[in-house]
Parts: C-alpha cells; structure tokens; sequence
C-alpha cells in the first residue's frame, strides 16, 4: 500500500496509458495516476469480487471519487472516458502517439507551477476554502519570482499587443 503514498507525493503529473486490459491491481495503478489516457479497446474492471477479496491497493477509494459508487463495472475506452474514469480515449492505433505528445507538453510546461498547482488540488481536496486560498496565495508568491513566469508573461503581452494591432 506504499504505492498509492507516494504516487500522491510525487509533485509531477503522472501518467496511466492503458491498452488491452486492466483489472484489478492493474486498473488501481491506473486510478493512482492523475491523468489515465486509454485505447479504445481497453477494457478497465475491478474485479476483485471474482477473486473472493476486496481490493487493497486503492481501488475502493479512488474509484468512487472518479466516477461514482455506483459505476463499478466493466467498461470499455469510451465508456470510460465518458463516465470520468479517463482523461482521454483515442484510437488504439494512435494511443503512443497521443501520450508520446502529451508527455511532450507536460514537459515543455513550467514545472515549479505545475507541481504547486498539483499540490494545490490534492491540498484543496481535503481542505477548507479559505485553506485553500492561503496556500495558492503562498505558492503565487513563489511562481511570480522565477524566470517562467517572467518570460511567458511577457511573451503573452507580446502575443496580445500583436492581436490589437
């Protein structure tokens, strides 16, 4: 149960590609993730039932949170994706293109945001408003010091001043 700890703790998005099945341990990896990108054809179930146990590495507490109590059952990509259960379904022929290009933009984002950010929503989910507030006001002041912030703000003043011209 040390999996699900420290997929939390990690600051970075992480990333579930799924293709052909994941049942069980495999879908609570998966649900771990903050972003689960599957192929059509991928087929999620928490099966644990047919096994005669309960399922111990997360399942029951991130399932119900993404798609409800009462959607518990197998589904297909797009069913998936339309329930919450993923963050995309594409085509199984295009599924490493697509998670190849948005790890690409993962990566090309500001970091030290991105992770704040993360932080901020899992903070945010077990807090008060006014919690939650002061966090991001404490992470807004770290964002607004660093070279990302000085540069993509003036570039999106470049990019406005462009426009009205």
């Amino acid at each position: 149960q040390r999996i699900p700890l420290l997929l939390e703790e990690i600051d970075k998005p992480v990333v579930a590609k799924i293709h052909g099945a994941a049942v069980g341990a495999g879908l609570d990896m998966a649900l771990m993730c903050d972003v689960r990108i599957a192929g059509e054809s991928a087929s999620m179930s928490e099966s644990y039932f047919n096994a005669g146990i309960v399922p111990g590495d997360g399942g029951a507490y991130f399932l119900p949170r993404l798609v409800g109590r009462d959607k518990a059952r197998t589904l297909k990509g797009k069913e998936a994706a339309d329930l919450g259960l993923v963050t995309h379904c594409v085509p199984d022929e295009e599924l490493d293109t697509f998670v190849e290009n948005y790890m690409k933009k993962i990566l090309e984002a500001p970091q030290q945001a991105m992770r704040l950010t993360k932080r901020a929503v899992l903070q945010g989910e077990q807090s008060t408003l006014r919690a939650s507030l002061d966090l991001i006001s404490s992470f807004m002041g770290i964002v607004t010091e660093l070279d990302d912030y000085r540069q993509r703000t003036s570039a999106l003043v470049a990019k406005m001043q462009r426009k009205a011209q």
